[in-house]
């Protein structure tokens, strides 16, 4: 990577900016947070809960559970979450105990808390290693992506909740950058063993994980054949995409088989529709077909629930970014009059295989995901930012892409280096900036003030943090190393034919 400092200190605002959420929050204060701490509290007590298992909380040592479940009527005071796996509360377990042996349930919270602020905080960081995966020779683009990523404010906000989506989504994107580098530079017994245990975790904490197996599955068999392109490495393909999907349904098929017994289906979703009131709001196909939910679903990255209606200039902008690439493009074509073929050969002439499977990869993925949200929203559920971060990884590299594009229409003599790296530090600007002002306007929306010395210590300390790394960014980003002409970057594997860094 050509600015790994940059990169990582994305990963730490995400991260500072998580922990500030966590801090400034009050406890259980977001809607789903006492129903994954009863589910861990549950299991920390031996027992596998169900829908319909009641939170504990003892007035005596938990009184802010105590007080929160009171108020609630009996759906709301049961772990309803418990239609999950349980690997996000069996890595929660330590928190229980550490909360029970020193008699405060809140270090249990805080520290649920920072687990899923983790995740979010790869996932940020995944977002950008998928983008090179899909544009090798772009080196500015997995910075972009990630900046992408940081712009959304549901990320910090939801981060600082105790949510297993972190858990969920790094180890999906995990699966999927495994995957793309599989199909670019082939299948080694190594890359088998990971994307087997991501794929396992993926589908050990939500059930869109099953997602994740397919893919790596089908990635497994078809690279082994795009690498060898015989018979044997067909066969090969065929015995690891099995060892590859046996493992998840050895390690947690009992747990949708328990879920299909008490619940008459693998995820529940019916028996919690009817626990909850929801009814179904249509079809999936009209779903899918209906351009509000695409709309919505994007949208909420930036505008979910606390997040002020204002942020969504921020989407509202990539997209307008996207458009105003796309049609830079279709004037350049028209301008060449070479008809819209040999444009297109023209523009994608080097691009080996590997390239248009890495991409056909993301965009099986992508539609995948979608159309799992959409049964979903179709069978009476809402749509939140959670279920939109899966998709983040496509988007942001489109973005990435777009405006590069708008930085050659606006300097096409510049120096091809030297044009994409002051592009990438105003848009990398842009959307530290917005993630800031999100971030602001995040902490006023909250119910929950910084009550002690430690927690304003905390605060202050986040904000001195997050400061230095945004003055350190600009500062990595300001600063880039000049390429040779003889430097050269590898499209992709081993024995492939190289390809300047750089295409103006």
């Amino acid at each position: 990577m050509r600015n790994p400092r940059a990169f990582l200190l994305v990963g730490v605002v995400v991260f500072v900016l998580c922990l500030q959420t966590a801090v400034a929050t009050a406890p259980l204060h977001q809607a789903d947070e006492r129903a994954h701490v009863g589910y861990a509290e549950v299991l920390y007590r031996g027992q596998l809960p169900t829908i319909d298992t009641l939170i504990p909380a003892d007035p005596n040592t938990d009184t802010r559970m105590s007080e929160i479940l009171a108020v609630k009527d009996e759906p709301h005071r049961a772990v309803w979450v418990a239609n999950h796996p349980p690997l996000f509360y069996l890595l929660s377990l330590p928190l229980v105990a550490l909360g029970d042996a020193t008699g405060h349930p809140g270090v249990t919270y805080f520290g649920m808390r920072i687990l899923n602020g983790i995740g979010l905080t790869l996932t940020v960081l995944l977002v950008g290693l998928i983008a090179r995966e899909l544009v090798p020779r772009r080196p500015a683009v997995p910075l972009l992506g990630a900046a992408v990523a940081l712009s959304c404010g549901s990320i910090p906000y939801r981060g600082g909740g105790i949510y297993n989506d972190g858990l969920s989504t790094v180890t999906m994107l995990w699966v999927v950058l495994l995957a793309l580098r599989m199909v670019r530079t082939g299948v080694t017994p190594g890359r088998i063993a990971l994307i087997t245990a991501a794929a396992t975790a993926s589908v050990a904490t939500r059930s869109t994980g099953v997602i994740a197996v397919a893919l790596a599955c089908l990635v497994v068999v078809g690279a082994t054949w795009l690498h060898r392109r015989n018979r044997a490495g067909l066969l090969r393909g065929l015995v690891a995409g099995f060892l590859v999907g046996i493992v998840p349904v050895v390690a947690i098929a009992w747990f949708y088989l328990r879920n299909i017994r008490l619940y008459g289906d693998p995820t529940a979703s019916t028996a919690l529709f009817e626990k909850f009131g929801r009814e179904p709001s249509g079809t999936t196909l009209g779903t899918l077909l209906d351009p509000r939910f695409h709309w919505r679903l994007l949208e909420s990255l930036w505008v979910d629930e606390r997040l002020l209606d204002v942020l969504v200039v921020v989407p509202v902008l990539l997209i307008a970014i996207l458009l105003a690439a796309a049609v830079v493009e279709v004037r350049a074509v028209c301008r060449e009059r070479i008809g819209w073929w040999k444009a297109h050969e023209r523009r994608t002439r080097g691009l080996a295989p590997e390239d248009w499977w890495a991409w056909m990869v993301a965009v099986g993925y992508t539609a995948l995901v979608v159309a799992s949200v959409g049964t979903f929203i179709a069978g009476g559920g809402w749509i939140h930012a959670r279920y939109a971060m899966p998709l983040l990884p496509l988007t942001a590299t489109l973005v990435a892409l777009a405006v590069l594009r708008l930085g050659r229409a606006v300097a096409p003599d510049a120096d091809p280096e030297v044009r994409e790296w002051r592009v990438t530090y105003i848009f990398v600007g842009v959307m530290l900036a917005a993630a800031l002002v999100a971030h602001v306007l995040l902490l006023t929306q909250l119910s929950g003030p910084v009550h002690t010395l430690l927690d304003g210590g905390l605060v202050v300390i986040g904000d001195a943090i997050v400061l230095a790394a945004a003055v350190a960014l600009a500062r990595a980003l300001r600063v880039q190393p000049v390429q040779s002409e003889s430097e050269t970057i590898s499209i992709s594997g081993p024995g492939r034919s190289k390809a300047s860094g750089y295409q103006s």
